[in-house]
């Protein structure tokens, strides 16, 4: 009996020192008495992911994933608040221009009816619509929220038809809501109340646009998403849904392009865990400048005397402690994202030293639950938080490590996310030691080996995918006078631009020597790539990256050559195009035998059969291994048995063999 007592005891205490164990326990006790349907939660501390999780079911009725999108509705505006004051921030825009009229940034946006019209529509600035204080007052209209009127309508709720009223015979558009909108009497004077008002936010939308040139969409990626790394973030797409009694007006019954800056994003815990950390600037690079963080918690004079303590903000909720936070609206699934301030460091946290910084809660369904109160109740109760950086799980399919040498492969990225993919891995602090591409099934996906750094990297290392033969060189020319040099050149086929060749480009700041000599070329056929080659060998050239594309039966080559005229020792190489799978295996092992290490691999597709461009370095090895056909689930098995020997991949390269199958060629040694 003292036995199982003594056992029971021991698991108890297992238990109860399981990290994070009491409030995942706590969450679902939220859920189940709050019937909610679903829900992502994150925690972050510092400048880590502490706790991922989900729960129940998303809104197609399947079992929710980490990495499923979800509606994120209200956090839309967070990004939209981001680029105005961005803009604001590099002299581009000014919050007291005036929106509407003649002089104003959208004159071209005029009123549905012109007569009696509101003159105070022509006072509303950028400022009014930033901070919710440009007239609209969604509570007391009789419009409610006109950027919902067609979901309100079907749902039977009473207000006006915009589309019946506008006799417009396609679906309404953002530019037909704000039109009739101005043809409307405002509710309050502006400058006057603050009002979270989804036809302001759009309304900046469309000033982003105007201001910046581009589509709001594609301004908020580029200058954003990408830089903070979020892959997984974008306006939301038409998706099965399945209804339940606690559902929004806006989860099946509005489009989200229609209100794409107010409410239109979807995204996942990961990447707003990346947002978070791209505000306060915790992972080596922030998004806001000390000007664009004043303006964030800048309080309106539009805030009531009796809620001075709290306001709208840009964006955010904002109160005197310096937190910000965004929470559900009227038709919108609930949601939490809250965080401590946008500075780490720089700004108390209100929770304390080595607390959670920031919150993010994403629920299916709407029941009005106080989720702010409740959930901080419940990450306060928490002490033992896991200490391990759930972002790796997103950016990494395999983890190895060998000795003091951290690596990490990512076998399926997409090309449209190289960009954000480096940069979210850049704020881990991991540094791509070989990336390579190539044509599979419909997309262009691209397998990276990162290893684990020490410094910061964020801003030393650029990556860019999709680049013309033009393109390439501008950039280079450009990139140069910021002590950027080119350092890796692959030519791959681009699903996205009609299966042609294109460029993928890694530059390094100051990643040479004041005496070093580069040269590199796009697309020489490969008999006359080997004479220049040659010629360059005996001037003490050697090649570094050696890509091949084939245009019919024509190999093409794209390499990038090096030169140290302070060097005493001329490096050895040996430089193969167009080779089969068989000579291949037997360059490798000869190679190995005589002392030398396979440096850099490519492959091309040649009627439907993998060749491969190699080269070969002088460099004594002690053990290698290589294996030039397999797949995925062979090559991750492969890698776990091998890092138990010591060996680590430096060079993984994708293709499609002969039968259409997705294999590897995989090169492992010990790390340096």
């Amino acid at each position: 009996m003292r036995m199982l007592i003594f056992v029971y005891v021991l698991l108890s205490s297992a238990t109860a020192q399981q990290p994070g164990l009491k409030f995942k326990e706590g969450f679902q006790e939220f859920l189940n008495t709050n019937k909610y349907n679903g829900a992502q939660v994150g925690v972050m501390i510092a400048n880590r992911l502490a706790y991922a999780k989900t729960y129940g079911k998303g809104h197609d009725d399947t079992n929710l994933e980490l990495l499923a999108k979800h509606q994120i509705s209200a956090i839309s505006k967070a990004f939209t608040s981001i680029a105005i004051l961005k803009l604001h921030d590099e002299g581009k825009l000014t919050l007291d221009s005036k929106v509407f009229g003649t002089d104003g940034i959208l004159p071209e946006v005029k009123p549905w009816k012109e007569e009696n019209i509101d003159k105070r529509i022509y006072d509303i600035t950028v400022e009014n619509l930033l901070y919710h204080t440009a007239g609209w007052d969604y509570v007391h209209s009789s419009m409610a929220d006109p950027m919902l009127n067609s979901a309100m309508l079907k749902r039977g709720e009473t207000t006006k038809n915009i589309s019946n009223e506008m006799k417009l015979v396609t679906e309404e558009t953002s530019r037909d809501i704000i039109r009739y909108m101005l043809s409307e009497r405002l509710d309050y004077t502006p400058g006057t109340k603050s009002v979270i008002s989804n036809l302001g936010y759009v309304i900046l939308g469309r000033i982003i646009e105007e201001v910046s040139d581009f589509p709001y969409e594609d301004y908020v990626k580029t200058n954003i998403l990408f830089p903070c790394g979020m892959m997984h973030t974008r306006i939301g797409k038409i998706h099965r849904c399945v209804k339940h009694d606690n559902d929004p007006a806006f989860k099946c019954e509005v489009t989200s392009r229609l209100v794409d800056a107010a409410l239109g994003w979807e995204s996942n815990v990961y990447d707003l865990a990346r947002l978070s950390q791209c505000m306060d600037g915790s992972a080596d690079f922030s998004i806001i400048s000390d000007k664009m963080a004043k303006l964030l918690l800048h309080k309106p004079k539009a805030v009531p005397v009796q809620h001075s303590d709290t306001w709208i903000g840009p964006g955010f909720h904002v109160n005197n402690k310096g937190a910000i936070w965004i929470e559900s609206e009227r038709y919108t699934n609930d949601l939490l994202f809250y965080h401590t301030g946008p500075f780490h460091g720089k700004l108390k946290s209100i929770l304390g030293k080595h607390k959670p910084t920031a919150l993010i809660v994403l629920l299916e369904g709407q029941n009005y639950a106080p989720i702010k109160y409740l959930v901080r109740e419940m990450v306060n109760d928490e002490t033992n938080w896991p200490l391990e950086n759930l972002l790796l799980d997103d950016v990494a399919d395999v983890t190895l490590k060998v000795g003091n040498t951290d690596r990490i492969i990512k076998y399926e990225i997409n090309e449209h996310h190289i960009k954000p993919y480096t940069h979210a891995i850049g704020q881990l602090r991991y540094d791509i030691k070989w990336i390579h591409g190539h044509l599979f099934s419909g997309s262009s996906i691209f397998t990276v080996i990162a290893e684990k750094t020490n410094i910061p990297i964020y801003d030393k290392v650029i990556v860019e995918s999709g680049l013309s033969e033009k393109r390439l060189q501008t950039q280079k020319l450009h990139l140069e006078k910021s002590n950027y040099n080119l350092t890796f050149l692959h030519t791959y086929r681009s699903y996205t631009h009609d299966k042609r060749a294109v460029f993928l480009a890694i530059y390094r700041k100051h990643a040479y020597a004041n005496t070093t000599i580069i040269r590199y070329g796009e697309e020489h056929y490969t008999q006359p790539y080997r004479k220049l080659l040659h010629l360059y060998e005996e001037r003490g050239f050697y090649p570094t990256s050696q890509s091949i594309v084939h245009s019919g039966y024509d190999g093409l080559v794209s390499f990038i050559l090096e030169e140290d005229p302070t060097s005493k020792e001329t490096k050895s190489f040996k430089s193969y195009c167009e080779i089969g799978h068989h000579r291949l295996n037997n360059l490798v092992m000869s190679s190995f035998r005589h002392g030398r290490r396979l440096k850099y691999l490519d492959s091309s597709d040649y009627f439907g059969k993998p060749v491969f461009s190699a080269i070969f370095v002088k460099e004594k090895m002690n053990k290698i291994m290589f294996n030039s056909n397999i797949n995925e689930a062979e090559l991750m098995t492969l890698l776990t048995e091998q890092q138990r020997n010591g060996l680590l991949p430096s060079i993984i390269v994708g293709y499609t063999d002969k039968y259409g199958d997705l294999k590897y060629a995989t090169y492992l040694e010990p790390p340096k």
